[in-house]
């Protein structure tokens, strides 16, 4: 339900995999959720390899109601060459959601938690500078960068953003979406991994939660 790639620029130094994945009509009762890995080539150390320091590896899980998650997914394979921020080429990356009271204060201002995972993303040449954000009501909420994809295959794409007080009307609706842009110039490639490699479709997805909860 979730997929994550990153790459080592030296043995003992690799950046931290960020990840996500949604499950939705799962029956009451008990469900396991598990994290996999495997690797393209070499040996993989967890918790460090004696030359690192350790950090603590964190699995959350968290149970909503079918109204309070709004999630889409994309397979399609599609390329742009944007060099302003531009919808995610084909059917563009983007959901629509109302909000209700549950997720509002007094003063009626909501808010939305939004949660975008882009596997399978390669560009025409290496070290590709590639930048996307997360968009609520025309307002940039989350923002990641991809500095350079060596053999023009990048790493997944993991990022997230939160939008606060937003207005609701009698019938509040809040538009997301996910935008990408290659200042330098050249074409990204969306839903086309490289030869040998696993694809797994784009994700956006929002989940509200009432302003108390959120710090």
């Amino acid at each position: 339900v979730g997929l994550a790639s990153f790459r080592c620029p030296s043995a003992t130094s690799c950046a931290p995999p960020l990840l996500h994945g949604v499950v939705t009509k799962l029956v009451e009762g008990e469900h396991t959720a598990a994290l996999q890995y495997k690797t393209g080539d070499g040996t993989a150390y967890f918790l460090g390899n004696g030359t690192t320091g350790v950090d603590v590896w964190r699995l959350s899980v968290q149970a909503l109601h079918a109204d309070e998650i709004v999630a889409a997914t994309w397979s399609s394979s599609v390329s742009g060459s944007a060099v302003d921020w531009a919808a995610v080429p084909g059917s563009p990356m983007s959901v629509s959601r109302e909000l209700s009271g549950g997720e509002s204060d007094s003063d009626g201002a909501g808010s939305l938690l939004v949660r975008a995972n882009l596997p399978a993303v390669r560009t025409s040449t290496v070290d590709t500078s590639v930048q996307f954000r997360i968009v609520v009501n025309g307002q940039p909420v989350g923002v990641a960068n991809i500095g350079g994809c060596p053999a023009n295959v990048c790493p997944t794409v993991s990022f997230h953003g939160v939008a606060k007080n937003l207005t609701q009307g009698p019938v509040p609706e809040v538009a997301v979406s996910v935008q990408y842009r290659a200042p330098a110039g050249g074409t990204v490639y969306f839903g086309q991994p490289a030869p040998g490699s696993s694809s797994a479709p784009r994700q956006l997805t929002t989940v509200a939660s009432a302003v108390k909860e959120l710090r």
